[in-house]
C-alpha cells in the first residue's frame, strides 16, 4: 500500500524512485497524511546504505503497531512524563530551600 502510494507520486518523475532518491528529489506527498509511514519510508530511502534501517528496525516502527500497542505506549509515556514532572518539582522545591 505504501509503495503504491509513493510510486503513484513518481509519475511526474520519469527517472524512477532510485535516481530521484540519489538526487534528493524524491517526495513523499502521496503519504503525507501518514506521518509514521512518511518517516519510515524516508529513512528507507537514505542515499547512503549505512544510514538505512535494517528490516528488523523497519518492522519495529510505530507504523506497524496495533491500536492496542499504540495506546499502551501513550499510557506508558504519559505515566513516565507525569513521574518525571513530580521528580523535577520535588528537586526544585528542595533546591530552592538552599538559596
Amino acid at each position: 500500500m505504501i509503495f503504491e502510494r509513493v510510486q503513484s507520486g513518481l509519475r511526474e518523475n520519469p527517472e524512477g524512485l532510485f535516481i530521484a532518491t540519489m538526487q534528493g528529489r524524491c517526495t513523499l506527498k502521496a503519504i503525507q497524511h501518514l506521518p509514521e509511514a512518511q518517516e519510515m519510508v524516508q529513512s528507507m530511502l537514505a542515499a547512503q546504505p549505512a544510514k538505512r534501517p535494517t528490516m528488523q528496525g523497519i518492522m519495529e516502527q510505530p507504523f506497524w503497531w496495533s491500536p492496542a500497542r499504540r495506546l499502551a505506549f501513550l499510557i506508558h509515556l504519559s505515566d513516565r512524563v507525569e513521574t518525571e514532572d513530580r521528580e523535577v518539582c520535588k528537586f526544585l522545591k528542595i533546591s530552592s530551600r538552599h538559596f
